[in-house]
């Protein structure tokens, strides 16, 4: 192949270049070593060749995933311009266009003189030919999710602009964008990118449900529910009632004949939970005015993302009797 050809001839290169410099005999970098055990820079090269003549053939196999591992081999045992030149032809080979132009791209930064300064004319040619081909994820969050949102692509976390836009090259393929947020159903969506392609998620978070558990004291007393200031009501039946409702404002009445209306007002958060245990008050006639002392409120409990928030649970009459506490076990007198 004309790829496979290519990388073999820049190989020739190496090559005669290492042995030119074998010949010039010229000090090489190598690491610290202890003192008992001396430095042998010429075993550390020559095993990076070793490395670098496997990589060698099996490029003119076009075996690219095999390559790139003696290559990095090669290149941890004896750093080279030349090797990151193979290495970044390799990526390019595999189809990974994103991790080989940053390969080639430090290349072309570094390789100012000697042999490698040659070979920056084709990498600069790579480098277009890859930024045509790289493909691009824009995840632009709404402005409600700006500043709460966790945004990854193909599970790397990615930091939103001040705009909440992120932009990202990819490699073309299959690939996963998640959005998350606390108390908010999770976001995913994949997307098949072709050579070149570039993409746009706009991610809707929904809010988690939450669950509003209501009992009473009075078996089968049937409970009313409206959402905010609204005057519409549903029934949720007969206590005990478990729902899922949307996260908000709630009003709710608890009623049985013979028994004072129970109502209470309830802000449950995405995601949490609202406990309301009522204790209806019977219903003697004459005004709770003439009650020598009733209870103003009831604690009732929202759990949601882990915070705890307390509601308050206001009652119309009540009886001097042992409180029942709600949820959370607390209650104010009045005389």
């Amino acid at each position: 192949m004309r790829w496979g050809r290519a990388l073999a001839s820049t190989c020739l290169v190496v090559v005669l270049s290492s042995a030119a410099l074998a010949q010039r005999r010229a000090p090489l970098p190598v690491a610290a070593q202890p003192a008992t055990q001396p430095a042998q820079p010429t075993d550390a090269r020559q095993r990076a060749e070793a490395h670098f003549q496997r990589g060698v053939e099996l490029v003119e196999r076009e075996q690219w995933s095999l390559a790139l591992e003696e290559f990095l081999r090669a290149n941890e045992l004896y750093p080279s311009l030349i090797l990151r030149f193979n290495i970044g032809y390799c990526q390019r080979g595999l189809g990974l266009f994103v991790e080989a132009l940053e390969t080639l791209r430090a290349f072309i930064r570094d390789a100012t003189t000697g042999v490698a300064a040659t070979r920056r004319p084709e990498a600069e040619g790579y480098v277009r030919e890859l930024e045509a081909r790289v493909a691009r994820i824009e995840v632009r969050l709404f402005e409600d999710d700006r500043g709460h949102a966790s945004v990854s692509v193909d599970g790397r976390p990615m930091t939103p602009d001040a705009s909440g836009v992120v932009r990202v090259a990819v490699n073309p393929g299959r690939r996963t964008v998640q959005v998350t947020r606390e108390g908010f159903r999770p976001f995913f969506q994949d997307r098949d990118l072709d050579p070149g392609e570039a993409a746009v998620v706009q991610p809707t978070l929904r809010a988690m449900p939450a669950t509003v558990s209501i009992t009473a004291d009075v078996r089968g007393a049937r409970v009313r529910m409206f959402a905010g200031r609204s005057e519409r009501a549903w029934d949720l039946g007969r206590v005990p009632v478990e729902r899922e409702v949307e996260p908000g404002r709630y009003r709710v009445e608890i009623f049985a004949p013979g028994h004072h209306v129970y109502r209470a007002t309830i802000n449950l958060r995405a995601g949490g939970e609202g406990r309301i245990a009522a204790d209806l008050v019977r219903d003697t006639g004459g005004p709770v005015t003439s009650r020598w002392w009733f209870w103003t409120a009831i604690g009732a409990v929202a759990i949601g993302a882990g915070v705890a928030s307390y509601f308050v649970i206001t009652r119309e009459e009540v009886v001097p009797r042992p409180p029942s506490g709600g949820s959370t076990g607390w209650v104010v007198e009045v005389p």
